[in-house]
């Protein structure tokens, strides 16, 4: 089985980081980062399987960028450093979220659940 194709949409390039070190320590993953400005372009070249997407942070990622995301076919996770995201991202309850501060537990926990094709809206 290929690794799985994650791309990390976050503009501190070093929680991403944390992110990728994360996920690389726990499964068998190839990880992409980008910002929320140059995702776009990423999204046309790549296919993946599953898109951490930061939230709260300005800009936030608009209605169409969430659509463009969910348009890929990839899996989507909101990751946040809000507490006010950790029940769910408002019109998105049902995706996974981790917050940040990373734990390797919740971070792999969100993961899993979207590719188990649990909290698509």
């Amino acid at each position: 089985m290929p690794p799985l194709q994650i791309l990390i949409i976050e503009n501190e390039y070093l929680i991403a980081m944390d992110a990728e070190c994360i996920l690389h320590g726990a499964i068998d993953c190839a990880v992409t980062i980008a910002t929320l400005k140059n995702f776009h372009l990423v999204l046309v070249k790549e296919k993946f399987d599953v898109v951490l997407l930061d939230f709260g942070a300005l800009p936030e990622p608009t209605a169409a960028d969430i659509a463009e995301i969910s348009k890929c076919g990839a899996q989507l996770v909101f990751t946040t450093a809000y507490d006010a995201y950790a029940a769910g991202v408002p019109g998105f309850e049902c995706t996974p979220v981790a917050i940040k501060p990373y734990q390797e537990g919740q971070l792999l926990n969100a993961v899993n659940l979207a590719l188990a094709g649990q909290g698509r809206n």
